[in-house]
């Protein structure tokens, strides 16, 4: 069938953007006023965080991105796959978004990003020809902003065309081996596995009961006791299975692997047993998606949740360190887009404010990011030029990055270290100005 291929010039400074940033003559900077409708003035503490003085954002970071040497003009491809909640990549739509935030930044900073869309449909034909739609458009690189085996795919075609592609949400470690003109920005499975292990010590698990709802055993070691569930089932045999596990008391935690529809139909089931056991999830629950489909289910998010992944998330904006400051100036351009009219989501054009400021994440902005400073790098926006230069750059928050630390001269990008175990709260911090009341959770790092 056809794809879908949309191209986004992403907003345009507006006297009415100016007035809410509040950068009439110098540059824009985080925190500004808060935007009409924001509570990010009366941000509320969350519970256990790790912080210095919660509750106060960060010092000053310009908002504004500014790439030197970069050309004016650069157009770069985003690959996503919406459509049903179970459909392989769905999980990252949302969080997708993140790339939106990134160009409008630079669009502040003087540089113009055009983002062009494609729909791969989750499938690997589909993959193949978003792919190739984006080359015929002279993309000068692809943020491949969803994950599963459709994926490869998209690589072959990408590097039929010499463009080079960077992965946030897939985790395959295979899939770059040798060098493929491809790199992973974000979590790894590797990487993944060994922060869970981690996850289950510090909720005091030596005996997990796994739940593979579709991610299989996500650590290396064995768990006690393992229950499979495919997404759609009734989860009447699961709820019984899991109650005779926890009275039998040969487990200590429950571990739920999964897509992030199926892990929330499965937290839902885990509620209605009363257990008070820890649960803890694999990274795909930190995705919008989840708690969207948690409530949908008629579930509760203050359930206390575990899980790992960057301490890039809105909690960690109310620390006053380096890594708060690069938050707190993202989120504040979050905050600008979504009362800007000409800031649109990357699907469907939509008022950025109402169907993207609450997902948009920051492992997709980074990726813009990574494209935008190789393009500077190289002087050029060929794509095979940006590729050579990706391969040489390190790069941290003074290149612009709000996340983890990547390390492009390897496939696999993202700093060990910034994978942390992370807690899960409803309490909003207040950062972000939606105009439509979505579910949320807040991921936090945990204290000790």
């Amino acid at each position: 069938g056809t794809r879908r291929v949309r191209t986004v010039l992403v907003g345009a400074l507006t006297p009415a953007l100016l007035v809410v940033a509040g950068c009439s003559a110098g540059p824009a900077s985080s925190p500004t006023p808060a935007a009409p409708g924001s509570t990010a003035a009366s941000a509320s503490p969350v519970p256990g965080a790790t912080s210095g003085v919660v509750g106060t954002p960060a010092a000053p970071t310009p908002v504004e991105l500014v790439a030197d040497g970069a050309p004016t003009t650069i157009t770069l491809g985003v690959v996503v796959s919406p459509g049903a909640p179970e459909a392989e990549g769905s999980t990252w739509v949302g969080p997708a978004q993140g790339a939106a935030v990134a160009a409008y930044r630079y669009r502040l900073g003087g540089t113009t990003v055009t983002l062009v869309t494609a729909d791969d449909h989750g499938t690997a034909e589909g993959a193949q020809a978003a792919v190739e739609q984006l080359a015929a458009q002279s993309v000068s690189g692809i943020v491949l902003a969803t994950g599963g085996s459709h994926v490869q795919a998209a690589l072959s075609a990408a590097a039929s065309h010499s463009v080079p592609v960077l992965m946030p949400y897939e985790t395959s470690n295979e899939l770059v081996a040798g060098g493929s003109g491809a790199w992973l920005t974000g979590l790894t499975r590797n990487r993944t596995a060994i922060a869970l292990a981690k996850a289950l010590k510090d909720v005091g698990s030596a005996a997990p009961l796994l739940i593979d709802a579709g991610g299989a055993n996500p650590t290396e070691a064995a768990p006690a006791q393992v229950l499979t569930y495919t997404d759609g089932q009734d989860t009447a045999e699961l709820v019984a299975a899991v109650t005779t596990a926890a009275s039998s008391q040969a487990v200590d935690a429950v571990l739920v692997s999964g897509p992030a529809h199926a892990q929330a139909t499965v937290v839902h089931a885990l509620q209605g047993t009363g257990t008070t056991l820890p649960i803890v999830l694999t990274p795909e629950a930190l995705s919008p998606a989840f708690p969207a489909a948690l409530v949908e289910a008629g579930g509760s998010l203050s359930t206390p949740l575990t899980t790992v992944g960057v301490a890039d998330h809105d909690p960690s904006a109310l620390t006053p360190t380096e890594d708060g400051a690069a938050l707190s100036a993202y989120l504040a351009a979050v905050r600008i887009m979504s009362e800007d009219p000409a800031a649109v989501d990357i699907l469907d054009g939509q008022p950025f404010g109402d169907a993207a400021a609450g997902g948009a994440d920051v492992a997709s902005h980074d990726a813009v990011v990574a494209l935008v400073r190789a393009a500077a790098q190289a002087g050029s926006t060929d794509p095979a030029a940006v590729g050579r230069a990706l391969a040489t750059l390190r790069l941290d928050h003074g290149d612009g990055l709000v996340g983890g630390d990547l390390d492009l001269t390897g496939y696999v990008a993202l700093s060990t270290d910034a994978v942390v175990t992370l807690v899960s709260t409803n309490q909003d911090p207040g950062l972000r100005a939606t105009s439509k009341a979505r579910p949320l959770l807040y991921w936090f790092t945990p204290k000790g």
